[in-house]
C-alpha cells in the first residue's frame, strides 16, 4: 500500500507499506530519502491534529 505524507508543503508517497508498518519505519523510509531535519508523523482529520507514536501502524 502506500501512504501520502506532507513534507514541508510537498506531498511525497511512502510505498511498500503493509499493516505491520509501524510509523518509525514511515519516518525512516522519509529520512533516507531526503537526508535532512527531524521527522515526526502528525495525523489531521478534519479539524484535529495529533503527533503518531513511533510504535503506532499508520494503516490500522
Amino acid at each position: 500500500m502506500e501512504l501520502k505524507v506532507w513534507v514541508d508543503g510537498v506531498v511525497r508517497v511512502v510505498c511498500g507499506l503493509s499493516e505491520d508498518t509501524s510509523c518509525q519505519d514511515v519516518v525512516i523510509a522519509l529520512a533516507q530519502a531526503i537526508q535532512t531535519g527531524r521527522y515526526v508523523l502528525i495525523q489531521r482529520l478534519r479539524d484535529t491534529e495529533r503527533q503518531l507514536l513511533a510504535t503506532e501502524k499508520p494503516l490500522e
